[in-house]
């Protein structure tokens, strides 16, 4: 996958690329003060592994440097769903687009990935791992944390999983 320079079942995946990456981080990449906006990731995006297994994401734009972001596991019975909410911005790492997404609920901890937008219209994702012996919950500071990403950015090391997503029309 070209970076933008910018478990099982599609919600647990999902879950998994999102918050499941051992422990989720104290601090960002960076503050969200400087963070660009992608215009393009705000909308809804689906992923689907199964027939019957279905997870949405939606990105809407909570202000100009920031998203609010929902998963979603799509069921036949809305009261049955499980929702992932996050709050993501953007940091640029020498022409590398990483996301730091926050979760709102529990812990508040950073979770952190790479994206790309492809022509085909497909929003593929992928988590940042540790380069050990190095690990990304470990670090103390945003300073030694980007310093980190920073050295490693060209490392393929560091990128895991990756989620593919289609653009879905936005529900009434």
């Amino acid at each position: 996958m070209k970076r933008s320079t910018g478990c099982t079942g599609v919600l647990l995946s999902l879950m998994v690329l999102f918050i499941g990456v051992g422990c989720g981080s104290p601090v960002p990449i960076s503050d969200a003060e400087n963070a660009p906006f992608d215009e393009q990731l705000v909308g809804r995006w689906q992923a689907t592994q199964t027939a019957d297994e279905t997870v949405d994401m939606l990105i809407l734009q909570f202000n100009d440097r920031e998203y609010y972001v929902e998963l979603r596991e799509v069921k036949p019975d809305p009261s049955n769903e499980e929702i992932l909410r996050l709050r993501a911005y953007i940091t640029d790492v020498d022409g590398h687009r990483f996301i730091n997404a926050q979760t709102i609920q529990d812990e508040r901890e950073y979770y952190f990935y790479t994206y790309a937008l492809e022509p085909n219209g497909r929003l593929m994702i992928q988590e940042l791992r540790d380069v050990e012996p190095q690990k990304i919950n470990e670090f103390e500071s945003s300073e030694a944390l980007l310093t980190f990403v920073r050295q490693n950015v060209d490392n393929p090391a560091l990128y895991g999983e990756t989620t593919s997503l289609v653009r879905m029309p936005m529900a009434n």
